[in-house]
């Protein structure tokens, strides 16, 4: 026991890495739904097994209810020999009873224990990383009592956030905060992400006003009128061209008619 106990404490060691501290809180959180299996499974033990003794069987793995409950879990676990089974042909009532339990535990408890896991690891699969963080972070700050203030100094003074980061080439940024390098294909970005403004950088100078709000309305007010004046265009162009092709009409009517005369009056 406690060497079990020594080793549960190594579970601690699991929130060095999030992806087993994650399946850790999960096991946590689905043991409770076993709990709950084992509880009903008792209940349908202890009952069955009282009935079955209240029938006064001349069996001597049914005679007390003990060894009912013995009997009664080697069959749900498979464990049972051939001779238990056999001797249940005598006894069509004892039978009738096995047959119940077997059911009831072999097939309708474990399918719902199945369903009852499934649901709760999908309910708990979504938050299973927040959660592991979250563990991460109590375990640390419970380990914070037990650092000298000499090993936290030096620490911290390892980070360098006196330092500025620096954005790029010659682009010195902002002290405290600890700098990571990756790869230049990893995000790609077409815009400046960083609003530089001009003037002084002391903390009691105000903070320069952002205009570029206002710079973006200005330029959506602009592609909103190009677009009303190009729709205009279009609409105007279109119409030109059905009066142009209803006017020739009209024409080629005119000419029919005029040709249809003269050709009576010469005739």
């Amino acid at each position: 026991c406690g060497m079990l106990c020594y080793w549960a404490l190594l579970i601690d060691l699991s929130v060095l890495s999030n992806r087993i501290c994650a399946f850790v809180l999960i096991f946590g959180h689905v043991l409770s739904e076993v709990l709950l299996f084992l509880l009903a499974f008792t209940f349908l033990l202890v009952s069955f097994s009282s009935a079955v003794v209240a029938m006064k069987v001349n069996d001597e793995d049914f005679s007390t209810i003990p060894r009912t409950m013995k009997s009664f879990t080697q069959m749900f676990l498979g464990m049972a020999s051939s001779d238990v089974y056999t001797h249940l042909v005598d006894f069509p009532l004892l039978f009738a009873c096995v047959v119940v339990f077997c059911f009831s535990t072999g097939l309708f408890m474990v399918n719902l224990l199945v369903a009852q896991l499934a649901c709760a690891y999908g309910a708990a699969y979504r938050d299973m990383l927040g959660w592991a963080r979250l563990k991460r972070g109590a375990v640390c700050v419970a380990s914070m009592g037990s650092v000298t203030q000499k090993r936290w100094d030096r620490f911290v003074g390892a980070l360098m956030f006196d330092e500025p980061c620096k954005f790029g080439e010659g682009d010195i940024g902002m002290p405290g905060a600890v700098q990571l390098s990756e790869p230049a294909n990893a995000n790609v970005t077409t815009t400046e992400a960083i609003r530089r403004f001009g003037g002084s950088t002391a903390a009691s100078a105000p903070w320069p006003e952002d205009d570029t709000a206002k710079a973006e309305d200005a330029d959506d007010r602009m592609e909103r009128v190009e677009h009303l004046l190009k729709r205009m265009t279009q609409k105007i162009v279109a119409s030109g061209r059905g009066g142009q092709g209803s006017a020739g009409h009209s024409s080629g009517m005119e000419s029919s008619n005029k040709s249809g005369e003269d050709y009576s009056g010469h005739d």
